[in-house]
């Protein structure tokens, strides 16, 4: 009887032929190798299929792939698992790449700590050129939320989906993705899971997300009502004694952040007059913040101004 793997790897993707090759290898690089990568493809019209074949010659037995569908991650991961065999769950987008010792040190710690069934990490962006542009999380802790991490998890979502591993059972027990979500999916199963469960935390970066012209996240911009705020209110009318843990002026905050996140990025980019109406918008949620105002009377001075305003900022 074959011996079932400890790590099942689910992979989604669509069109990303190019960003695949990378993100299969970072897998294939990792230093713990029981492991299975199960890829779920939903109607890729490029090259994939190719790719996919290519993977499957050179690590026979350790590779599964299925065509199906485009319904979106959600069904896409859900699909995947339901294939899977491992013990524990991880997850990596298309685009994005591992560190070598990732599930090395991520399973090392679920050994350790068994009273956990789920642990993410710190990451860190880049560009499509390699560069490194931001380690995300390290920008708003210090110390990773672990243990009864929901308190935190409302006010900020702080655990990206290629970081996560996470037992089978619990991904049964939770249902899944939901996927009537297009975006926001994974937000909604972390704030499920650590409702009931604990949360542990590699404080190392061991993973890495590619910011590019194509990342599904980016349609928080074509949407007026960014997916994160939907989430969050969707699951507080469901569970209202969770907002008791949380102040007025947090839950304010929080319901106007991704507004003015997106006012921010759009602002850098220099779109102006898109990011003015997110600002507007973050004041309205959270007029005590004199930040989003600040940004907000910028976003209405000349390009030039920005551009001095962001080299200032870089130390430039």
């Amino acid at each position: 009887m074959k011996p079932m793997m400890k790590v099942s790897v689910i992979i989604p993707t669509y069109n990303r032929a190019q960003y695949l090759k990378h993100a299969l290898d970072s897998v294939f690089q990792q230093t713990y190798t029981d492991f299975e990568v199960v890829v779920v493809d939903g109607g890729s019209i490029d090259n994939t299929k190719e790719v996919l074949n290519d993977y499957k010659s050179a690590y026979q037995g350790k590779i599964k792939c299925f065509f199906c569908e485009n319904k979106g991650a959600a069904a896409a991961r859900n699909f995947g698992v339901k294939h899977a065999s491992g013990e524990w769950i991880a997850f990596l987008d298309s685009d994005d790449l591992w560190l070598p010792y990732k599930l090395e040190q991520q399973i090392k710690f679920l050994d350790e700590t068994p009273d956990v069934s789920l642990v993410y990490s710190l990451y860190e962006s880049f560009d499509d050129r390699g560069s490194c542009v931001s380690d995300v999380l390290a920008n708003y802790y210090k110390v990773l939320p672990q243990g009864n991490v929901l308190p935190e998890l409302l006010l900020r979502c702080f655990i990206w989906t290629s970081t996560v591993v996470m037992r089978r059972n619990l991904f049964k027990e939770m249902n899944g993705f939901n996927e009537r979500l297009r975006i926001g999916e994974d937000y909604d199963l972390w704030l499920r899971v650590a409702q009931k469960h604990q949360i542990g935390a590699v404080k190392n970066v061991l993973a890495r997300y590619r910011q590019h012209d194509s990342n599904i996240m980016k349609e928080d911009r074509k949407n007026f009502d960014p997916s994160e705020v939907m989430v969050i209110q969707n699951f507080v009318k469901n569970n209202p004694k969770e907002l008791e843990k949380v102040s007025d002026l947090e839950w304010k905050n929080r319901l106007a952040q991704p507004y003015f996140d997106l006012g921010y990025q759009l602002m850098h980019q220099g779109q102006l007059k898109p990011s003015r109406r997110f600002f507007k918008e973050a004041i309205n949620r959270c007029p005590l913040n004199l930040v989003y105002y600040r940004y907000w009377l910028g976003s209405f001075l000349p390009d030039q101004w920005i551009s001095y305003w962001k080299r200032k900022r870089r130390g430039l």
